[in-house]
């Protein structure tokens, strides 16, 4: 019985050194797409531009993708959702809530660069809402990629509420544009 032992362990070793050395003629090319999948960071804010696509408006609501494109040298990430806000004034200020997140999947979206990654954002009707909405012109949107502390500040003239009670703004998670 000890004999059984040891030969399983002779066996085993032998078995483990053909594999050994049947990854080492093969590794070069596992450790090459191991280390590109890991060094694909997420997109900074610097390397990434900014759009609203064409509106689609429903029932008090217009629906705008939220564009943003690898102007990098380099493939990067997006996952999660971008944060949105109304924003006003030279200093470019906060007017009312910040977008909130609809349901949705978040999937890692590679860019390469020149490509985009877009989020649908809703923005529901100021004039929806009671007069202590506090209705504002504003002259832009501010987006933040997920993941980031700097934004974008994208051109869009349009009315918020400046009560942060009222939500008028919506968003969903980013996908391939």
């Amino acid at each position: 019985m000890k004999r059984l032992p040891m030969c399983l362990g002779i066996a085993a070793a032998v078995v483990l050194a053909g594999c050994s050395s049947s990854k080492t003629s093969t590794a070069p090319s596992t450790a090459t797409t191991s280390a590109s999948g890991a060094t694909t960071a997420p997109c900074a804010t610097a390397a990434l531009a900014a759009s609203l696509g064409r509106p689609d408006g429903t029932a008090g609501t217009i629906y705008y993708p939220v564009n943003l494109r690898n102007t990098g040298s380099s493939t990067c990430t997006i996952q999660g959702y971008p944060g949105v806000s109304f924003v006003a004034g030279a200093d470019n200020h906060q007017v009312g809530q910040a977008a909130e997140h609809d349901p949705g999947s978040t999937a890692t979206v590679t860019l390469s660069p020149g490509q985009t990654a877009s989020a649908t954002l809703g923005i529901v009707d100021a004039g929806n809402f009671p007069g202590d909405c506090q209705r504002t012109p504003v002259s832009g949107l501010q987006s933040t990629p997920p993941g980031q502390t700097a934004s974008l500040v994208i051109a869009h003239a349009d009315t918020a509420c400046a009560n942060p009670q009222y939500s008028t703004l919506h968003v969903g998670p980013f996908a391939s544009a």
